[in-house]
């Protein structure tokens, strides 16, 4: 049971630092003002989806670990995420853009794996909340694929 809690806490982590770098370049996107490349309402849609998930995952951690184990893994993402400033903010954008594809589309692949891991180790309200995520991030990367430049 420890390892399968041990995989399912890394897994988590995982989710959780795919969830921040979204948002972050979601954030950069909205702040660009980039609404020739993307409808404004998809990005607010978006990173709202996205502060959810970030609050999901949080409270699963939180479930299953203590409040510190917690926060340390918050901590670490935000200090492990990359990330300068292009010289050349439509770069940027672009960049973000693509950034923003291979985040929901490994979130994808995350979250199938979570809601094994949290049914093998007994964590079925975690299961749940991992495939509501994964629904949404299913049709946020249908949506992402046929809208995002490329």
């Amino acid at each position: 049971m420890t390892d399968l809690r041990s995989e399912l806490l890394d897994l988590l982590q995982k989710a959780y630092a795919l969830a921040s770098g979204q948002e972050k370049c979601l954030r950069r996107i909205q702040d660009a003002l980039a609404v020739d490349l993307l409808p404004a309402s998809a990005i607010d849609t978006f990173l709202t989806q996205t502060i959810d998930e970030q609050q999901s995952l949080r409270e699963c951690l939180r479930r299953i670990c203590d409040d510190a184990e917690a926060s340390r893994t918050e901590n670490s993402v935000l200090a492990d995420m990359r990330y300068g400033r292009e010289a050349n903010p439509m770069q940027e954008v672009r960049r973000d853009l693509v950034d923003v594809g291979e985040f929901i589309h490994e979130g994808v692949d995350v979250y199938r794996a979570i809601a094994a891991a949290s049914e093998a180790s007994g964590f079925f309200e975690t299961k749940l909340v991992c495939e509501r995520i994964l629904s949404q991030k299913g049709s946020m990367a249908l949506w992402w694929s046929a809208h995002a430049p490329s």
